[in-house]
């Protein structure tokens, strides 16, 4: 995720990379200056006060999410996945998808790292196979260059921007985070986002207590802080029935909102482990 850069108005959505890493973030950017907003730009995806808490060891209700990384000779990427079976994890579909040529990545190239804390972890996998919603297209930069760390893209881009792996092997001993049903998210909706931000690569950060801001034809806003590498964190609600993921995060309008991909936009899409 990146920054908008102040005083240039109306900036466009954006695809963002970090230096190192194949596609990490869809990033639409702000429709005005933001001259008037006072942030860190090396902190992009912050919104106000930096609210984000690390996870702190020995907390293990968090184990289900993980890191979805993309190895390669020439391109790494890093983003955020959970576990909604052993088997199947939840992420952003532009995690998996190689910008440049605008389709998925070999599978040998997309890992899955659980329950990342440090130098420990619960349990890895390669991708089996990627899934995603029934029509889904990737729009990218009209001219993609992996070298640069911003390109523009039209919003209609993180319509459907959610992707399953389903994994080679089971990562067991964890607790995977149901799927919430029920009528989409609507604004002023108390939600919580997890991933793993750039700045603190193998710490898990948690936003509790941010909400949904606006529903932007389908495509949800919210107040929750985020930063490089937290594409396809999942974005939670507390029900009766424990934490539950009802959507992913998939790109920043720099400080003004992080953008969410709702799990009830793809009623189509299925969960379950075949391939």
């Amino acid at each position: 995720m990146t920054a908008t850069k102040r005083g240039r108005a109306g900036m466009g959505p954006r695809l963002a990379c970090s230096a190192l890493a194949a596609c990490c973030s869809l990033l639409p950017g702000s429709h005005g200056s933001g001259s008037a907003i006072a942030q860190d730009e090396t902190l992009p995806g912050i919104i106000g006060k930096d609210d984000r808490v690390p996870v702190k060891d020995g907390d293990l209700r968090w184990q289900a999410i993980g890191q979805v990384n993309v190895g390669g000779y020439r391109q790494r990427g890093s983003c955020t996945g959970t576990l909604v079976s052993p088997r199947v994890v939840l992420t952003a579909a532009h995690c998996v998808i190689d910008m440049a040529r605008g389709v998925p990545y070999n599978l040998d190239r997309v890992h899955f790292t659980a329950g990342v804390h440090r130098d420990r972890n619960a349990g890895h996998s390669t991708a089996r196979c990627l899934k995603f919603p029934k029509g889904y297209t990737f729009i990218g930069p009209a001219k993609p260059n992996p070298d640069l760390s911003e390109q523009y893209v039209p919003l209609e881009a993180f319509k459907q921007d959610l992707a399953v792996i389903v994994l080679n092997e089971p990562i067991k001993g964890i607790t995977p985070f149901a799927v919430a049903g029920g009528a989409p998210l609507q604004a002023g909706t108390a939600i919580t986002h997890a991933g793993y931000s750039a700045d603190r690569r193998h710490i898990l950060s948690l936003h509790e207590g941010c909400e949904v801001s606006i529903i932007i034809d389908t495509l949800v806003a919210t107040t929750c802080d985020a930063h490089l590498g937290n594409s396809g964190g999942p974005i939670l609600i507390r029900t009766g029935d424990g934490m539950k993921i009802t959507g992913v995060l998939t790109g920043s309008g720099s400080h003004l909102a992080n953008f969410v991909s709702p799990l009830s936009n793809w009623q189509d899409l299925t969960l379950d482990e075949d391939c």
